[in-house]
């Protein structure tokens, strides 16, 4: 059995969805992108909870968020709000 780390990318100034923010989780090494609407998950995980999530997208500021725990057959639910950077 495995788990899974899910969620969404939001501008955390206004609540929008982000598309195509690279999310980087180690220590696995997984790299995903998210989609349209925001969302995106990473699954097959081995439970533990020694996981670091790390969001980027141009003209953010980068979002870390851990240690993250997976349980088996549960997903673990995340909100990447990502902060805009200053113009």
């Amino acid at each position: 059995m495995a788990g899974s780390i899910m969620g969404e990318v939001l501008n955390q100034r206004d609540g929008q969805q982000v598309a195509d923010a690279v999310l980087r989780l180690t220590p696995t090494g997984g790299e995903k992108t998210s989609a349209i609407g925001g969302a995106f998950i990473f699954d097959g995980l081995p439970a533990g909870n020694d996981y670091e999530l790390k969001a980027s997208k141009e003209g953010f500021e980068e979002g870390i968020y851990g240690p993250l725990v997976v349980m088996d057959g549960v997903p673990t639910k995340l909100v990447v709000a990502l902060q805009p950077k200053d113009v």
